[in-house]
């Protein structure tokens, strides 16, 4: 089932919002927490760029690899590289938490369930 994000409720806007990621990105991540979430480490850093890659150092690889690449343009974008959350924090947040900003959209800093 494709995750749907949709603009957030003005109820859930009490969450301070501090991640910006593209919508693609933000589905990639929701889509994905279940591979985030293996394994025992606490917090998590996440390269949003390198999604669905839940390895942190083969994510930081990619995500390099990828800005290097001949031709590639380097973006003037607000859009996060990487971004930490809890365990509890990542089972936490939900599509409902996202605000949609044009292409870009904003994550919880610190999802509460």
């Amino acid at each position: 089932m494709a995750t749907q994000i949709t603009p957030a409720m003005p109820m859930k806007l009490h969450h301070v919002y501090g991640h910006y990621l593209s919508e693609q990105q933000a589905k990639c991540l929701l889509e994905n927490k279940h591979s985030y979430l293996e394994g025992d480490r606490s917090p998590l850093l996440i390269v949003p760029s390198a999604c669905p890659e839940a390895d942190t150092v083969k994510a930081m690889q990619l995500a390099s690899r990828n800005s290097a690449l001949p031709g590639s343009k380097v973006s003037n974008s607000a859009l996060d590289d990487v971004i930490v959350y809890t365990r509890e924090e990542l089972i936490c947040l939900s599509s409902e938490m996202i605000v949609v900003e044009g292409s870009e959209v904003r994550l919880p800093s610190k999802p509460e369930c």
